[in-house]
């Protein structure tokens, strides 16, 4: 069973991304770690390597990039954004062009979203519309 990085496809170098012009663009700083990430793994349609596993809790097959976080509401992971994509989804949410958020990936509701500023650079959230 493939676990952790072996689930991604990596990005070959004619993939990479130049995320200082996406950065000088739109006028916003992306964290350093979420740069590597980008540049070193696939980020568009179909970037995960599913392969299913039996649940021994709920007795069924679940993908597995199926991530529950918390019995209530579990969280249904489905793939990552593309940088641009990313930015434009977060001023969208945000409803502005100064985000604090980049929604890096996407799930069957909301979002996973990473800081951008102060106490919460680098930072990992969940974002759930039904909760706002």
């Amino acid at each position: 069973m493939r676990k952790g990085f072996e689930l991604l496809k990596t990005k070959k170098e004619a993939e990479i991304i130049n995320i200082e012009a996406l950065e000088k663009e739109h006028n916003l700083e992306i964290p350093p770690l979420y740069k590597v990430f980008v540049n070193s793994f696939s980020t568009e349609e179909n970037s995960i390597s599913y392969e299913m596993f039996y649940h021994p809790t709920f007795k069924d097959e679940r993908y597995i990039s199926y991530f529950t976080f918390s019995l209530k509401p579990e969280i249904d992971f489905s793939g990552f954004n593309s940088v641009e994509n990313s930015i434009l989804f977060s001023k969208d949410i945000e409803g502005k062009d100064d985000i604090d958020y980049l929604t890096i990936g996407h799930c069957s509701i909301g979002g996973i979203l990473v800081g951008l500023k102060g106490d919460d650079v680098e930072k990992v959230f969940y974002y759930d519309p039904r909760w706002c």
